[in-house]
């Protein structure tokens, strides 16, 4: 474990942990909690509604008095886990069809035969040719258990190959690489979650197995998640000491995230950041990052703009509560709420992001 993350995690254990255990020893002789069980005993009198329903309202009432558009509560039943039912597949739009960019290692469709660069041209006798890709991936999801039949247009095939595969419950896989020309690889995070960090390993891993001239961040789309794995992979592209992110929370000030003294996992080589107005969060905080401590070109449109951080509280019966407990600023000691991160070169259709970062790229071997 790195040294920034092993310091965000003290940070999430002094809020979640010692915080809650304070809050919840002195609510014993605070007023306003015994006029709550008073309110609470004196409604299930009154009522027929379930003392489970009266709390999750006083539970949900709270949290809508923070005024905190990113503060909630989860009830019972709620995933805080990515997952989804489907057959393992990255889709990305083409004119000719859907196009594979990716297919998940051991998921159904690898083990169907579908493979990346295939242009998925139906989904159950439904035709997906000049339709988006999110309609693709409606049609290919399904309950678990039942099959979905894929038809495929295959470079260097004149035929249309057709594939039952059957829809399986598994993880949201959050990284991809690939090489989109020579010696220029891209590293597409979708979200931050749990899994990040290995499958990080394993693209890097794959990425620095050839020779690499230059590295394309692919940061579009990507709402955020957990903060520890986005500092995690600003530290694997940034020098010792490199700025990360500024935290500042209500009690412990105002601390510096920088990056380890371990070996940068890619040195040397120009990189890029793609961005749009989807990036937010912890892809915020890793985009300013690359820009601002390695001189990395962000490429794309004005990002979304949230400066806050937050962390999930167990209740233990099933419930959450996800709460803001800080605020983030660039390593230059910037407040991006609201604001965003406001591209080097600006582009405005997303078909042009990866030619122009390639271009950028070029340009600075």
């Amino acid at each position: 474990m790195g040294k920034a993350v092993f310091i965000l995690l003290l940070l999430f254990s002094a809020f979640a942990g010692a915080g809650c255990a304070t809050v919840l020893l002195e609510s014993k002789r605070d007023p306003e909690i015994r006029k709550m069980d008073r309110a609470i005993s004196a409604l299930r009198a009154a009522s027929e509604t379930s003392a489970s329903a009266l709390i999750d309202g006083a539970i949900q009432g709270m949290v809508d008095a923070l005024g905190d558009d990113f503060s909630e509560y989860l009830k019972r039943g709620t995933s805080v886990a990515a997952a989804h039912t489907g057959i393992g597949l990255e889709l990305g739009s083409h004119p000719e069809g859907v196009l594979i960019k990716a297919v998940l290692k051991d998921s159904p469709g690898e083990l169907s035969g579908l493979r990346a660069g295939d242009l998925i041209v139906g989904v159950d006798d439904v035709p997906v040719v000049g339709e988006p890709e999110e309609e693709a991936v409606e049609l290919l999801r399904g309950p678990p258990g039942t099959r979905v039949e894929v038809s495929v247009s295959r470079p260097g095939r004149k035929e249309t190959l057709t594939f039952v595969v059957r829809r399986e419950r598994m993880p949201e896989r959050s990284v991809f690489s690939n090489w989109v020309s020579e010696g220029i690889g891209r590293l597409t995070v979708r979200r931050f979650n749990d899994s990040t960090s290995a499958e990080l390993t394993e693209a890097f891993g794959a990425l620095t197995a050839h020779p690499l001239d230059g590295l394309i961040v692919d940061l579009r789309g990507n709402k955020g998640g957990m903060i520890a794995p986005a500092v995690e992979l600003a530290d694997r592209l940034l020098g010792a000491g490199d700025g990360i992110v500024w935290l500042e929370t209500r009690e412990g000030g105002r601390q510096l995230i920088a990056a380890t003294e371990r070996k940068p996992d890619v040195s040397g080589v120009p990189l890029a950041v793609l961005v749009d107005e989807e990036t937010a969060s912890s892809a915020e905080i890793v985009a300013a990052a690359l820009q601002q401590s390695a001189q990395a070109a962000v490429v794309g449109r004005r990002t979304y703009g949230k400066g806050t951080v937050q962390t999930i509280v167990d209740l233990s019966d099933g419930s959450y509560l996800k709460l803001t407990y800080a605020k983030w600023f660039t390593p230059n000691g910037e407040w991006l709420q609201g604001k965003g991160i406001s591209p080097d070169l600006i582009v405005e259709t997303e078909d042009r992001d990866v030619a122009t970062a390639m271009e950028y790229i070029r340009g600075k071997k």
